[in-house]
């Protein structure tokens, strides 16, 4: 399964100062008077996004509203509805509040990736990479790696598998530590048959996965076995099939394993 990065799931979207922690219990006592509207804008959309990546869309709305009356043309409490409206299913809301964000502020990446991949998520995918693509260009943005990533899944949408590979490599050279793109890149050079690059790509991937703990996933063992199958590695392809059916038995990996064995001449027990 492809993942987008988006910024405000991590609680990144507009922060500029540091999200308040549980010292905060009303909305009405979040700055002084000394402190600036901008800060105090800055503040309160913080603390929607805390409420929204808890849940909490209803107590989100009372400090967007706060900020609102300090600066109703504050491009960051644009781009929270934007989010707010997503996360409730308001495709037609969220993309004018995306809209308005932009237009308020071109130069807003933050809410440009997320616009981008909102698009992606509609399966608008030419558009999602045309925002994207304006994120990755910006060299102050310090986050491009995730949207050169985000470029990479778009590309692979659009059927331009090239432009893909270029975008995940792009993006690996930024940050090294993007599995996502280490996986996609391997099933790349699986559909050109590049058994070793694919094999070199999982080793990377593997010595990322033991140093930040990240578990076996259905794909990366459904793709050992297909790269295994396909250079005749029938003990490491065994080796691969048991974990597949033990750890992911209901996985859509373990079904195209399944549905794969009737079109080779190997009998494997199921």
């Amino acid at each position: 399964m492809m993942y987008l990065r988006t910024t405000a799931k991590k609680l990144t979207l507009v922060m500029v100062l540091a999200l308040l922690g549980g010292c905060v219990t009303t909305e009405e006592r979040l700055y002084s008077v000394e402190t600036s509207d901008e800060q105090a804008v800055q503040t309160y959309v913080n603390l929607a996004l805390s409420y929204m990546s808890n849940n909490q869309t209803e107590a989100a709305k009372r400090p967007l509203r706060l900020a609102k009356e300090i600066d109703p043309e504050s491009p960051l409490i644009y781009g929270a509805m934007a989010y707010m409206m997503q996360k409730l299913g308001d495709a037609k809301l969220a993309e004018q509040n995306y809209k308005k964000a932009l237009k308020l502020d071109p130069s807003f990446q933050p809410t440009r990736n997320n616009y981008g991949a909102f698009l992606y998520q509609k399966k608008r995918y030419q558009d999602a990479y045309d925002a994207f693509i304006i994120v990755a260009e910006d060299p102050l943005y310090p986050r491009r790696f995730y949207a050169y990533e985000n470029l990479g899944f778009c590309a692979i949408k659009l059927g331009d598998f090239r432009l893909a590979e270029t975008h995940f490599k792009k993006a690996l050279v930024l940050n090294a530590n993007l599995f996502r793109s280490l996986i996609e890149l391997a099933e790349i050079q699986y559909r050109k048959q590049d058994f070793s690059a694919v094999e070199d790509y999982l080793r990377q991937y593997r010595d990322l996965a033991t140093l930040n703990k990240i578990p076996n996933s259905a794909q990366i063992l459904w793709l050992k076995i297909r790269t295994a199958r396909a250079q005749n590695k029938g003990v490491e392809q065994m080796r691969n099939v048991r974990k597949l059916r033990s750890e992911f038995p209901e996985s859509n990996e373990y079904q195209m394993y399944l549905n794969s064995l009737s079109n080779t001449s190997q009998k494997v027990a199921r």
